[in-house]
């Protein structure tokens, strides 16, 4: 897409990535907001079902929104950068609420620790394997309309590659306990 019919960043990032975001933080509200106060939402049968689906929807769009913005983006014209930016708008911010909620118990530079955990991370590095994914997908619905991009690049491989491994090292392996311990190791080494 050239320059002059490049659509402005308006329309082609902060509309797209702000109602994505908006979205995100509209679920963790209101998901926030029964945890604290579950009662009388508590005693009805569509309790259960509520949570698990705020939870999960959350976590998966925390974890995978990049397969989410990252087309969206990349047919509205947004330029590379903005593109990468867009896909870890959302663990950026869970990581600001994440600070924002660890304000209210720890001291700014714990809590700004507390901003960088292991969710936040995982979600950060696995947003490398969702923009490659969704880079190669992208591409090929374009090669099979007459785009001659390039289908597979170096930077996709590395993307997948080290997303995959960074997300199983904190999420996966162990349980995740060993991401977790070097987490408590890090936070012992600076604050105590």
């Amino acid at each position: 897409m050239s320059a002059q019919s490049r659509p402005g960043i308006w329309r082609r990032f902060l509309l797209p990535v702000g109602i994505v975001v908006g979205l995100w933080l509209v679920t963790d509200v209101v998901l926030t907001s029964v945890v604290r106060q579950p009662f009388p939402f508590a005693e009805s049968r569509f309790y259960k079902p509520v949570m698990n689906l705020l939870a999960r929807t959350r976590i998966l769009s925390l974890l995978g929104g990049g397969l989410l913005i990252y087309p969206i983006l990349y047919w509205q014209g947004a330029r590379l950068g903005e593109r990468l930016l867009g896909t870890v708008s959302l663990p950026l911010t869970y990581m600001v609420t994440a600070i924002l909620r660890a304000t209210a118990f720890f001291p700014l530079p714990e809590a700004v620790y507390y901003g960088f955990n292991i969710i936040t991370l995982g979600g950060f590095f696995l947003q490398f394997v969702t923009a490659s994914v969704a880079d190669l997908l992208c591409r090929l619905w374009e090669r099979r309309h007459g785009g001659s991009r390039p289908l597979l690049r170096p930077a996709h491989i590395a993307g997948i590659l080290v997303g995959l491994v960074a997300g199983f090292v904190l999420l996966v392996w162990n349980g995740g306990a060993t991401g977790f311990y070097l987490y408590q190791r890090g936070y012992e080494l600076l604050f105590q």
